[in-house]
């Protein structure tokens, strides 16, 4: 268990303890008092243990699967290394190349967003209230 863990427990057997009351435990433990009951809750039915997040040791759902994962590596590796990608710079194990050679645009590889072209971005704004009314009062 992380020290964060284990504090939480500590703080959790005092409230229990009766020696805090759920006011002390939310605020010493940065939670809102509806949330020290739902990890008291935790507590009690699986101990310890409980209070551990969920997904510890597992592997996240959104990760690709390793044969996958070693495919793409061997093409870029064997097939397309060195190749130019769309912004005119090599790509080397996924980090652009043109922020580390000094390139005169290195915002330019952060995709295709108009700032990175050089072209100010473009805001839309709700017009304020004060405008719309005076442009009710213009048209009327």
């Amino acid at each position: 268990m992380t020290k964060n863990e284990l504090k939480r427990v500590m703080v959790i057997e005092k409230w229990i303890d009766g020696h805090l009351t759920e006011q002390d435990v939310a605020r010493t433990l940065g939670l809102s008092v509806r949330q020290a009951y739902r990890l008291k809750a935790k507590y009690r039915l699986g101990g310890a243990q409980a209070i551990a997040h969920g997904n510890r040791g597992r592997k996240p759902v959104h990760t690709l699967a390793d044969s996958l994962q070693q495919r793409v590596q061997l093409l870029y590796r064997d097939r397309y290394f060195g190749r130019m990608d769309k912004y005119g710079c090599g790509i080397r194990a996924g980090l652009a190349l043109c922020g580390d050679t000094g390139h005169p645009d290195p915002g330019a590889h952060n995709g295709p967003t108009r700032s990175g072209a050089g072209v100010p971005a473009q805001t839309r704004r709700r017009p304020s209230l004060e405008k719309t009314l005076l442009q009710q009062a213009v048209t009327a």
